[in-house]
């Protein structure tokens, strides 16, 4: 990855809606160019297109979970919980937490989401943060 490519995603994360044409025209290169830079960054992983949506205004719950797990268990519980059809993100971290979810289920349905995530082998804790409204 080089700087042109650096610049690409900063433009993407400003606003990923902008076409081949603008962002060529930001940066004073080709569509084509901007063309292969995208399709190499998607292939490796480096970029990953999503939609970000409000679920509060769909009447679902947007739930970010932070876990404790035993660390004997840790891979096991962390493929258990990529498994999880609501299991919206998983990352792996450092800090209070060694694994954080994104969870979005409907709202009556939330309680059994949880109530399935503790049950995995390995999860010592839960740490549920319910996301009231997106500001940013």
């Amino acid at each position: 990855m080089d700087e042109l490519d650096k610049k690409i995603i900063k433009i993407l994360l400003e606003n990923a809606k902008l076409s081949f044409q603008d962002i060529s025209e930001k940066l004073g290169v080709s569509k084509a160019t901007i063309g292969n830079r995208l399709k190499n960054l998607e292939k490796s992983v480096i970029i990953d297109y999503r939609a970000r949506v409000d679920f509060n205004l769909l009447s679902m719950d947007d739930v970010i979970v932070g876990f404790d797990i035993m660390p004997e268990k840790y891979m096991d519980a962390i493929n258990e919980l990529s498994k999880l059809d609501f299991v919206f993100e998983l990352y792996l971290t450092s800090g209070d937490h060694v694994a954080v979810a994104r969870i979005v289920a409907d709202k009556s349905e939330i309680n059994e989401k949880m109530a399935k995530i503790s049950s995995i082998q390995g999860i010592r804790k839960i740490y549920p943060a319910f996301v009231q409204k997106v500001v940013k």
